[in-house]
């Protein structure tokens, strides 16, 4: 192998080259090492905040050995707290850090981030509209409007059956027995 520090070829032999000191390795990002578990894990620390920090020192079962440059121990230290103390994730308008819990409250109290308040605010509007239309009766101008146009073609039907007029002209039911007019209708002379 060669190695980083002298840029020597050095030779392993005999218990150097165990299962218990090498093995196989791929290496992952973080992201994709997600979900993954395995004996032994080791991290370089290179950015990504605390939440990127617990992925790649939870991955494994035995032990998780993290490597860090730098010029001393304490150095390393510091580095690594400040690193890993660093919330990286994306802020949602939802995260607050205030302990105001009614809803009510959190829309009138300055703490509270403006989009988280103005949110819950439009939410809450968009809910009570919603339950109000939910309440109301729907309009009835269609029904009432169609009620009327069917009246109206109703009333024409029995002035033309009175009258033996439209679809009513030569309607059996305006004949006699023998066919004979029955005097209630008027037709016209042949």
């Amino acid at each position: 192998m060669r190695t980083d520090d002298d840029n020597q070829i050095r030779r392993l032999e005999g218990d150097e080259i165990c299962a218990a000191r090498l093995a196989h390795a791929n290496p992952v990002t973080v992201h994709r090492s997600q979900g993954s578990t395995v004996e032994r894990a080791h991290a370089l620390k290179d950015g990504g905040g605390r939440e990127l920090a617990y992925v790649k020192m939870s991955r494994a079962r035995q032990c998780s050995t993290v490597y860090v440059v730098a010029d001393s121990l304490e150095q390393a230290k510091e580095d690594l707290r400040r690193e890993w103390g660093t919330d990286r994730r994306i802020g949602w308008v939802i995260d607050s850090r205030t302990p105001v819990t009614d809803p009510l409250l959190v829309e009138v109290t300055p703490s509270v981030a403006r989009p988280m308040r103005d949110a819950l605010r439009h939410g809450r509007l968009v809910a009570e509209r919603d339950a109000i239309l939910a309440g109301m009766p729907p309009d009835p101008s269609a029904e009432i409007r169609a009620a009327e146009l069917a009246r109206g073609r109703l009333e024409r039907e029995r002035n033309d059956l009175a009258k033996g007029a439209g679809q009513f002209r030569d309607h059996p039911s305006r004949r006699g027995p023998a066919g004979a007019p029955t005097g209630r209708e008027q037709r016209p002379p042949p």
